[in-house]
Formats: C-alpha cells, structure tokens, sequence
C-alpha cells in the first residue's frame, strides 16, 4: 500500500481518539514519532519533529505543563504511569538538536515585511513560521534580551541560559531582524507600524504582576512575583531578607520560594489558598521545594500587610479557608472561615498570584478588547499568545502564535492552511518491534542533584535521562499512532490479540 495523505473525516477522528497524547498537545506534536525515534537511536530525528511541531525542544523539554502526559494510555487504571514525554523531549534535545539553518530551506522571498512586537514564546514563533514562509520579519522587544518569559520569568535552575539561547538563536537564524530596547506606546506605536509594515502581530504577553489588594500593600517589602524573578534573572537580586513569604500557588509562585532560598533566606513559606491537590504545577516542582526547606501552608488567604509605625513591613495578616463549589476553572473555591484570622510574620512579602496584559499601549484596538480576535476588524494588525487568551503556559502561547501565523500569512497572499490530514502509510517487516514486555518497564526516574550541590543560582536541579534511560523510557510508549489490522484470512482464532490488548 503508497503512503497518502487523508482528511477524510473518519481518519481525523481515529487519529485524535486513538492518539490521546498528541490531541490533547496544544500544538499536534508527534508524540509517538519522536518517542519512537529516540527508541530507534535516531535523536536529530526526534529533535526535528519537536522542533518543527512545537519550535522550543529544549525550553518546552525541561518547563512544558505536559498536558499530554494526563491522557497518556499507560496511565489508565491498571496500566502503570504515563510515559515521561516530556523528559523524552528533552532527550531529543540534548542528543539531537541541530541548526536547523543549515538544513532546513526557506521558501522564496514574497517581499511582504512583518512586524512583531514582542519577543517572547508567542512572538518568536509568530516569527519562526512567518520566516520559513518567505516573508521578512522584524522583531521589537522591549527588554535587552528576546525570550520574555522563557529567558527572564523561569530560573536557570530550572532552565539553563545555554538552552535558552540555544532554542533562540535557532530562530533568529532563520534570518530574523531583532531590535531591542523599544517599548510599544513609548518608542513605536501600532498605527506607526500599521503604516510601516504589511503586517504587524502584537505579542507582548502579560508582563504586568497583578497585585493583591489588601490594606498596607504598597510600600517596601513587598515585591511582586513577576518583578522578583525578572530582577532575580537578570542579576539585580543578590540577596534576601531572612524571612520571606510568598503568596501563590502557581509556577512563578514555587519559582520565588526556590529562588528565595538561593538568596540566602532561612525561613521560606508558601502560602496558598487552597490545597496542595490544587495547585497548577508539576508535583516534582512541590517535592523539589519541600525537599529544600520550603515551608507550606494551605487554606490560607491574606487580609492586610501589617506595618509598624515607620511603615516597615512586619507581618501579614491571613484568614484560613475551606473549600467550597468549584468555580469557573473547575476547582473548588476557597471561602474563608470567619474569625480564624492569624499573623505570620515576614521580612519580605512576594505576592505571585497572576499577571495580565498591558493593553493601554495598544491604540486604536477598543473595540478588539471586547472580542479579543487574532485581528483588528480593519486593517493589518493581529495579536498572538498570552496578550491575546490571558496568561497561560508556553506550549499555549506557542499554539496561539502558529494560528496567528496561519491568518497573517493568508492575510499577506500566502496559500491557505490545508485542512487537519492524515499521513497514512504500511510499515514493512513483521511491525514496530515493541514486545509484550515493554508494557511491564516501569517508568524511568529523573536524576536530580544532590541537595548540597542546590543552591548555586546557576546549578540546574533536574539531570535529564542519559541514552540508555531515555531508551528504556522510550519502549514503554504504546504507539498509539500504529494501527494493527487483522488479516482475517490467516487469523487461527487463538484469541491471544485479545489477552495482549493494553486496554480493550
């Protein structure tokens, strides 16, 4: 049988029922492509189809949210654990990565110019497509350095600089303009742009720390999330006081304590208003803080920052929660028990609690704000990743940007995106030479480092899997994307397809 593409409607949908990994990948990664890859030895393969599909191997390697790994087969009831994706990505990167300069080929110039203002994930993908499509692309940044979060929000204990610059410059290779120091509504405006490109994607995220509005929060020691990590990233924090609290239950948040801990403080607490289950983070993130010295504390909100007489910070003032009906996120809301009110004091409070878009530079855009579509209803002007769908995590801003990119591309006379297809082709040989005994590998441990060895700024704390781990780790992956017909005129009726069926 030729291999053919499909998009037939019944392909599509076998291929997003029976690949559950891949569907719930917010940017259709080939999962059990690159996993197979890695089991065959053929790492710069797998890097490829990671680096085509979701552009950051390396970042998204060691940072990604994983929502693959949830839906993965082999963690259903009775099966085991998930296969580890997302450390296999990582694999990818650091046995396989490549310039894809080199390698890969632009298509033809088209003379259309493009401005993207912002250079963080969404921005640099927006950038990544629109230059392989021939278009020439100008990138606006506002800080010294492009990245955004990836490069100032994370800590180089969990994501090094070297890979970071790595996954960047694989972008600006492509033959990318970067301009730094230039902030939108101070040094350029859109109508300005509007006028000087043929197309211009904003894509500045949601850089702006949301406060938690409560008496006595302004003033010295409080530092937002945001801004403590940025300062942190780039130097400007050398040390902390000795107690500190941060008030969050997500990454940034988990990312102060850690970072806190690195700066000297002795006495690091968490203070979250729900429970540890709620949390939006990685449980290996919670272990890694709890294993550092990091103290918790759950069902808690704050009330009021409490301050002496000089407006010195002193404490903050918290009321204990139950859990209520969850709320619009699906989790169950906190509601404070009335009279439970305690002070724990601090010498330095981080609130971490979310971050939003600066919208106020954006002119001409009222009406979008409301409808918050990839374009200006008249005119040249699109928006991509976090500005656009609120903050979320970089493999959403990364799915955002390639969308976006699709609509300025058509925008700008490119062909129209093919419709969602199907690559269906026979394998040769006997099948893909997993065995039965793969399915009893248990899942593969992350090697970390050495608790003593922690807390140099620079150290990063998870090791990664060597070749033989990934590997191992590798097999355990069902192949979801083989789909395994019966040949009815040879079939003896043994039933022993049955019995090996991971899950019927």
């Amino acid at each position: 049988m030729p291999s053919f593409v499909s998009e037939d409607s019944k392909d599509v949908g076998w291929l997003k029922k029976n690949i559950p990994c891949r569907a719930f990948c917010p940017t259709n990664t080939d999962i059990p492509g690159y996993i197979e890859a890695i089991v065959s030895g053929e790492y710069t393969k797998s890097y490829e189809i990671n680096r085509r599909d979701n552009i950051f191997p390396g970042i998204l390697g060691r940072v990604c949210t994983k929502p693959c790994e949830a839906p993965c087969r082999h963690g259903y009831e009775g099966l085991g654990e998930p296969v580890s994706i997302c450390s296999l990505k990582r694999a990818a990167w650091d046995f396989g990565r490549f310039d894809v300069y080199e390698k890969w080929k632009k298509k033809p110039s088209t003379g259309k110019r493009v401005a993207i203002v912002g250079a963080g994930p969404a921005g640099l993908a927006c950038a990544n497509e629109l230059a392989l499509w021939g278009h020439d692309v100008t990138v606006l940044e506002k800080e010294a350095i492009p990245g955004g979060m990836m490069t100032l929000g994370i800590p180089r204990f969990r994501l090094p600089k070297e890979v970071t610059d790595f996954d960047i410059r694989s972008i600006f290779d492509l033959g990318i303009t970067l301009k730094t120091g230039i902030a939108l509504g101070v040094d350029v405006t859109v109508s300005g742009l509007s006028s000087e490109y043929d197309a211009v994607i904003i894509a500045t995220g949601t850089m702006t720390p949301s406060s938690l509005g409560i008496p006595g929060e302004e003033g010295d020691g409080v530092y937002l999330g945001l801004n403590f990590m940025m300062d942190f990233n780039k130097g400007m924090l050398k040390k902390v006081p000795e107690k500190v609290v941060v008030i969050g239950g997500g990454f940034t948040a988990v990312d102060c304590v850690r970072s806190s801990m690195r700066l000297g403080a002795k006495d690091v607490t968490l203070a979250y208003r729900r429970t540890r289950t709620e949390m939006s983070i990685d449980k290996h993130e919670i272990e890694d803080m709890e294993l550092e010295g990091i103290k918790d504390m759950y069902l808690v909100s704050p009330v009021e920052v409490i301050r002496d007489d000089a407006e010195n910070l002193k404490a903050i003032k918290l009321i204990k929660n139950e859990l209520g009906s969850p709320d619009e996120s699906g989790r169950r809301r906190p509601v404070p028990i009335e009279g439970s009110e305690f002070i724990l004091e601090t010498d330095l409070l981080i609130p971490a609690i979310g971050q939003r878009a600066e919208e106020d530079s954006i002119d001409g855009a009222e009406g979008w704000k409301s409808s918050r579509g990839y374009q200006l209803e008249k005119g040249n002007v699109f928006f991509a990743g976090d500005f656009r769908i609120g903050s979320t995590s970089i493999i959403e801003a990364v799915a955002d940007a390639k969308k976006a990119s699709e609509r300025v591309h058509l925008y700008l006379g490119g062909e129209k995106p093919r419709p969602i297809a199907v690559t269906i082709e026979e394998l040769p040989g006997p099948g893909t030479g997993r065995e039965r005994s793969d399915d009893f590998i248990e899942l593969q441990k992350m090697p970390t480092l050495d608790l003593k060895d922690r807390f140099d700024m620079e150290a990063e704390v998870q090791l990664g899997f060597d070749k033989d781990t990934a590997q191992c780790e590798g097999k355990r992956c069902y192949l979801c994307d083989h789909d395994y017909q019966i040949d009815l005129d040879k079939c003896i009726y043994c039933i022993a397809c049955i019995e090996s069926m991971p899950r019927d």
